[in-house]
């Protein structure tokens, strides 16, 4: 018969706060028993979770607010009613017992086993939920997670999401290689180009369907390229600080720039009209275009934060200036994100060209006193267009970070593109060269393939 008390009081507990206030009121103070308990049990358990204590916190505070709302009511109707003597002893007593009764039944409602009509295993108490929320979280990885299907060794970018661009449907096998090579540093990729076939200018493009964006590629115009989405992010900065590199030797060759590729361009002041004078984005690059060059591109630009583009000036001895060069390489720090896209959102709410877009919004989101690094990235148009271009320009003595255009393969005489699968052996062994003249300890899988991966691991992973 023990076990039905806390049952029974319950239920007499909710008639009595009925019959004397309300049912609102039996619904607050169950709700700020609940939440007391959780909050005890909480700190006492030691996890001190800290969105739970919160949480409790602002429940209590609010039934509180509730109580001290209704007695204050209570007392504009009574007013010209003398108050009897007690009265205020009196509710502040059935109110604290009928807290404390609520509190007793539910500390003993959470430790008995076997209440009528429960299962007779412990159900989890809130000390396990808390554990539970405190020690691990639960979620699916993404599905390049699975890219990889051996153990991976390397796990500097576990936290870091590889977001590749494309823009053209050539690059059915391409993605495939690159998958094949990058997935085994990087469990978190993203692809995004034309989920259609859209290859006006390329007749060497075959299908491909991605779930991305659709796009008006459309290079047959040589006086009015359309470019397809927004390509590919990169960033190599004329204010960037060269990473130290022991491949080029002491600290004073690292710094002469003639060690490495040129930087993006400044552009212009954007006041001169530029359309007018304009022989090409070959002589001229793109600034004077007129469907997406300086004039577009500045639309957006004065709707950006003034500060944003103090900070920018600053950098231009106090002119207004604008930014533009390769958008084929980018890292973006987390903590700068949410305000990257929202600067480049304003650009691409225009027709500007992404590489005046994607490096003048780096430079305006960059904080006033943040460094930035700089990248070896190249844009190179004659080949060869695979490693051995790294290996070149370390014959040169240079450093690649990176370089566009890379090819996985190439169109054979009969017109016909294909992969080449030795590419991916040997873009895997000029990754382990580079790291060996760096110094850096870099495991990667063996050149070879291998046969008869294993199963792929469970999906939980600790927070």
């Amino acid at each position: 018969m023990l076990r039905f008390i806390p049952q029974a009081a319950m239920e007499l507990t909710a008639l009595a706060v009925i019959s004397h206030y309300d049912p609102v009121t039996l619904g607050v103070v169950v709700t700020s028993a609940a939440s007391a308990f959780t909050f005890i049990t909480n700190l006492a358990s030691g996890l001190r979770h800290l969105p739970v204590t919160v949480g409790c916190s602002i429940t209590i505070i609010g039934a509180l607010t509730y109580f001290s709302h209704t007695r204050l009511e209570d007392d504009d109707k009574n007013k010209n009613n003398a108050p009897r003597k007690g009265n205020v002893f009196y509710q502040i007593g059935s109110g604290a017992i009928l807290f404390t009764l609520a509190l007793f039944i539910a500390i003993s409602a959470h430790r008995e086993r076997y209440v009528l009509g429960f299962p007779a295993t412990r159900p989890p108490s809130v000390t396990d939920i808390l554990a539970d929320i405190k020690n691990t979280c639960r979620r699916q990885y993404i599905p390049s997670y699975f890219y990889f299907p051996f153990e991976r060794k390397y796990h500097a970018f576990d936290n870091v999401l590889l977001i590749v661009f494309f823009s053209h449907a050539r690059y059915d096998i391409n993605l495939d290689y690159y998958k094949e090579v990058y997935s085994e540093f990087f469990p978190n990729i993203v692809f995004i180009g034309p989920g259609s076939r859209e290859d006006a200018g390329f007749e060497h493009s075959y299908d491909v369907l991605v779930d991305t964006y659709e796009s008006d590629e459309d290079l047959s115009d040589p006086s009015f390229y359309k470019m397809a989405g927004r390509d590919l992010f990169w960033y190599h900065s004329p204010f960037g600080e060269y990473v130290p590199n022991i491949a080029l030797g002491d600290g004073d060759v690292n710094a002469n720039k003639s060690h490495h590729p040129p930087p993006l361009n400044i552009s212009p002041d954007p006041a001169i009209d530029l359309t007018q004078t304009w022989r090409g984005w070959g002589p001229d690059w793109w600034w004077g275009e007129p469907h997406v060059g300086l004039e577009v591109c500045m639309r957006a630009f004065r709707q950006t934060p003034l500060e944003m583009r103090e900070n920018l000036a600053r950098k231009t001895n106090g002119t207004t200036r604008l930014l533009g060069g390769s958008a084929d390489t980018l890292y973006i720090p987390g903590r700068h994100k949410d305000a990257f896209m929202d600067i480049l959102g304003m650009f691409l709410e225009t027709d500007c060209f992404l590489e005046i877009a994607v490096p003048t919004a780096v430079h305006l989101v960059l904080p006033p006193d943040e460094p930035i690094l700089y990248v070896d990235h190249w844009w190179i148009w004659e080949g060869p267009f695979n490693a051995s271009f790294v290996r070149q320009k370390w014959d040169e003595g240079f450093e690649v970070d990176s370089f566009h255009t890379f090819h996985w393969g190439d169109r054979g005489d009969d017109g016909v593109w294909r992969g080449n699968p030795a590419h991916i052996p040997d873009v895997r062994s000029v990754l382990l060269e580079s790291a060996q003249r760096q110094g850096i300890e870099f495991p990667i899988r063996s050149i070879q393939r291998e046969e008869a991966p294993p199963d792929p691991p469970d999906v939980r992973m600790d927070a």
